[in-house]
């Protein structure tokens, strides 16, 4: 079973412009009978995209409207409730212990996972804060994959341990797993994940300290997401420059990231940086 059904889209549309594929999934939805078996497969599709959008309000209601339907398949109510977890994860007030355990409990026996939901189930860490669970699940299927020419997997391997091994503050691992899960993207012929894993090498600069290597990636990074029209990235590279600017003492550059940045595509901890940044200048 694997919930990031995202991965199945194989059309040309989805790998270079996913806003499109977005809105053709969303207009083939209103034409699929609701609540069956192939509705629901659209919808947790979706949601996969709307995440990797980073469309977080309108990913927020997909899951409420889904949330409150009778008798949701399990395969959907679980991918529902990690959702909820990570769009709940910055609320440090929100009680999700209920969902978390729900998602734990369906996850119990990891022989019957496939890679692709073993890979989900470790990202799910990034938000229950088990940083080490995460990491062994997918040093394990690591093995697995080390000879494996699936690069597809291989880059969301290698982009997790990155994320997990920063929350653990070895940064030094942070890039070097970023750095193979660039290389494999690169084989991968997904123009949106390049972008990210590019930004995410930036960003491992960008926490070492390493600030001149970091901005001139993060300004190509820009050139990348634009010639896609990849908003999201832009807005949140434009932050990061930004960041980096005020620190190096460049006005110019930083005011030119400022005002560039749409604050839609800001989650709360970011958007709080951008105020605080716009105060500076």
């Amino acid at each position: 079973m694997s919930f990031a059904l995202a991965s199945e889209l194989k059309t040309d549309t989805c790998k270079k412009n996913l806003s499109q594929c977005i809105a053709d999934l969303s207009a083939t939805l209103t034409h699929t009978p609701a609540a069956t078996h192939l509705w629901f497969h659209q919808k947790l599709t979706l949601m996969d995209l709307l995440f990797k959008a980073q469309e977080y309000n309108r990913l927020h209601k997909e899951v409420d409207d889904l949330l409150t339907l009778p008798s949701l398949p399990k395969r959907v109510e679980i991918h529902s409730y990690m959702y909820k977890v990570k769009l709940a994860s910055q609320d440090e007030e929100a009680d999700l212990s209920e969902y978390i355990e729900s998602v734990d409990a369906a996850f119990s026996n990891m022989a019957q996972w496939d890679a692709q939901s073993i890979i989900d189930y470790a990202t799910f860490q990034l938000y229950t804060g088990d940083y080490k669970k995460g990491s062994s699940l997918l040093l394990e299927l690591e093995t697995k994959f080390n000879n494996h020419p699936n690069s597809h997997i291989k880059k969301q391997i290698y982009t997790i341990l990155g994320y997990l091994a920063h929350k653990q503050n070895d940064l030094d691992a942070t890039l070097t797993y970023l750095q193979i899960a660039l290389e494999n993207a690169k084989k991968d012929d997904d123009i949106h994940y390049l972008v990210m894993a590019h930004y995410n090498i930036a960003r491992a600069l960008h926490f070492m300290g390493r600030l001149d290597e970091a901005l001139p990636l993060f300004q190509d990074v820009i050139l990348q997401a634009k010639a896609i029209n990849e908003a999201s990235y832009q807005s949140l590279t434009n932050l990061r420059i930004a960041q980096i600017a005020i620190k190096k003492k460049l006005p110019d550059t930083a005011k030119s990231a400022i005002v560039n940045i749409e604050t839609k595509h800001l989650l709360t901890h970011d958007l709080a940086l951008y105020n605080k940044l716009k105060l500076q200048l």
